[in-house]
């Protein structure tokens, strides 16, 4: 029965990610990322707060555990302004294979700090993964003069990846340490009084207009993505991480619909094949992570 919840809990976490992201786009670009990310934040910090009180004192009981999660939401603080600005300017469709190098980035880290060995197998992924992120980025600017350059957001995503990659590993030392749910809370609450210190600074008093004007996007980003962090922390205690991960990263492929059918996105043939081998490439990689 628990394995059975793990899995739906998995699959949930598939179609919530795919979907917070796609909202996430729609904010960030409607009313700026750092109120989008406020936004998402501040849900995930006042909502699951009465559920969490035994184990958000958890994080108080030593000073390790709070400077190895104010490290954490520091990182993440990064990840998400480059993540919520590549998708703010590029598109979904692309944008989101490129977040996918956050899997191969996480095991390179974890190799290069010994906690843990790359087979064969696994390198041949990461190979394949590289050429399919390099096919599906390369944009043919002009028909004319057949000049090529990268999609719009492309780098900043690259950042981001990067960024997400040291915070998963990050996020596993802090759940170990502290605790899973309180980890993902103290995140939240983090970034929640970072970006409301942006908006503050910029003088952007204009949350609440924006809320009357766009509230189907915040609710639709807030709700998503806080149910996708929960349901997959969760996950990961009934079935096996690997099995978890594996099902999870497959919001990429979904994204990648929504991009090309909700946001009529055009594709080259390139970009399309390239898209298709990294996120084969990323789901084999992440079913392996485990061994």
């Amino acid at each position: 029965m628990q394995s059975l919840i793990g899995l739906a809990l998995a699959f949930l976490t598939l179609i919530a990610w795919g979907a917070g992201d796609f909202f996430i786009q729609r904010s960030s670009r409607q009313i700026g990322i750092w109120k989008s990310l406020f936004a998402i934040s501040f849900f995930g910090t006042i909502i699951p707060l009465p559920f969490l009180i035994d184990r958000i004192a958890l994080i108080w009981d030593g000073t390790t555990g709070l400077l190895l999660l104010s490290t954490l939401g520091f990182v993440i603080f990064l990840a998400a302004l480059f993540e919520f600005e590549a998708l703010k300017r590029g598109k979904l469709s692309i944008i989101e294979p490129v977040f996918g190098l956050e899997i191969p980035i996480t095991l390179g880290l974890a190799v290069s700090l010994g906690f843990d060995h790359i087979t064969l197998l696994q390198q041949m992924l990461v190979l394949a993964t590289g050429i399919g992120v390099v096919l599906a980025v390369i944009d043919r600017r002009n028909t004319r003069t057949r000049k090529y350059s990268f999609e719009k957001g492309v780098i900043l995503a690259g950042i981001g990846a990067a960024a997400m990659a040291l915070t998963n590993f990050l996020t596993g030392v802090g759940s170990r340490e502290v605790d899973p749910f309180a980890t993902i809370w103290f995140i939240n609450a983090f970034l929640s009084a970072a970006s409301l210190a942006v908006i503050i600074i910029q003088r952007d008093f204009h949350f609440l207009r924006d809320i009357r004007t766009f509230y189907g996007s915040i609710l639709g980003e807030s709700i998503f993505d806080n149910l996708a962090w929960f349901s997959y922390a969760y996950s990961m205690t009934l079935i096996p991480i690997s099995i978890s991960t594996a099902i999870t990263e497959s919001y990429i492929g979904l994204s990648v619909l929504i991009g090309v059918f909700a946001n009529r996105e055009r594709m080259e043939y390139w970009q399309i094949a390239g898209v298709m081998l990294t996120v084969a490439c990323i789901v084999g990689l992440s079913a392996t992570l485990a061994n």
